[in-house]
C-alpha cells in the first residue's frame, strides 16, 4: 500500500512540475505572441485603408473591425498573465462555442499554411532510392 501512495505522490509531483514549466513557457512567449498579433492587426488596417482607396467601404469597415479586435487582443495578452488568459479563453468558448470553434479551425488552417511555407522544401521529383539505380 505504501508503494502505491509513493507512486501516486510522485506522479502528482511530476504533473505539477510539468504544469509549472508549461505556464513558464507560455509566460515567456506572451510578449512575442502579442507582437505578432499586433503586426497582423497593422497589416489588416493597411488592407482596410487600401479597400477604402478602392471604394470598397464595407470591406474596409469589416477589415478595420477585425484589426481593432486583434489590437485589443494583443493588448490583453500583454496585460494579463497566462492563467487569466486561459480563463478568458475558457469563458469565451463557453459563451460562444460556434464562433470559438470557427476561430480554432481558422487558426489551425493559417498555422498549417505558415508551417508548410516556412519548412524545408522537398526535392521534386524526389530522388529514387539508391537501391533502384
Amino acid at each position: 500500500m505504501e508503494e502505491m501512495e509513493k507512486v501516486k505522490a510522485d506522479a502528482t509531483e511530476a504533473g505539477e512540475e510539468l504544469r509549472r514549466k508549461g505556464w513558464s513557457a507560455v509566460e515567456q512567449q506572451r510578449s512575442s505572441m502579442a507582437s505578432s498579433i499586433s503586426r497582423i492587426a497593422g497589416s489588416l488596417h493597411r488592407v482596410a485603408d487600401q479597400f477604402n482607396s478602392d471604394g470598397e467601404s464595407t470591406a474596409a469597415e469589416y477589415t478595420h473591425l477585425v484589426g481593432r479586435g486583434l489590437d485589443k487582443f494583443s493588448d490583453r495578452i500583454r496585460e494579463k498573465d497566462a492563467g487569466q488568459l486561459y480563463r478568458d479563453v475558457q469563458d469565451y468558448a463557453r459563451e460562444n462555442p460556434v464562433i470559438f470553434m470557427a476561430g480554432v479551425i481558422a487558426v489551425g488552417f493559417v498555422a498549417t499554411r505558415f508551417l508548410r511555407s516556412s519548412g524545408p522544401r522537398a526535392e521534386y521529383p524526389p530522388e529514387p532510392p539508391e537501391s533502384l539505380h
